[in-house]
Formats: C-alpha cells, structure tokens, sequence
C-alpha cells in the first residue's frame, strides 16, 4: 500500500470519527475544529501527492500545494 493511501484512509476516519464524536456528544469546540482541519490537510495534501504521483508535473503539483495552503488557512478562520 502506498504512503498516499494510507494517509488517506487515516484522515477520512478521522475526519468521520470527529464528525460522529460531534454528533454523538453534541457539542461544538474549538479543539474539534483544529482535529478537523488538520485532517482535511492531510487528506489534502495525500490528494496532491497521489495526483503527483500519477501525472509527474511538477506545475499540477505546486498548484495543488497552494490550494491546500489556501483552503487550509480559510479553514482555521
């Protein structure tokens, strides 16, 4: 299994057991919003990478990279 891979499966359950844990116990913190976005970075950037992977442009890739830094940045506010 590539490093891509599984760093995607490791964010999608985390982003999915923040989700339920937020739904289960009600509740809405600023700690579960950092857990959250941190995630979403890394399933973010294993995207970008995976893409890289596939299509070797160097140019896709540093795109990718600004737009993880960019919606990264939107998701902490």
């Amino acid at each position: 299994m590539q490093k891509a891979t599984i760093f995607r499966i490791i964010a999608t359950v985390g982003i999915l057991g923040t989700v339920l844990y937020e739904i289960v116990t009600n509740t809405n913190t600023l700690y579960i919003k950092i857990v959250q976005a941190v995630f979403m970075v890394i399933l973010w950037t294993a995207l970008a990478v995976d893409r890289y992977q596939h299509n070797k442009s160097k140019r896709e890739l540093k795109k990718d990279l600004f737009l993880v830094g960019c919606l990264h940045y939107q998701a902490l506010q």
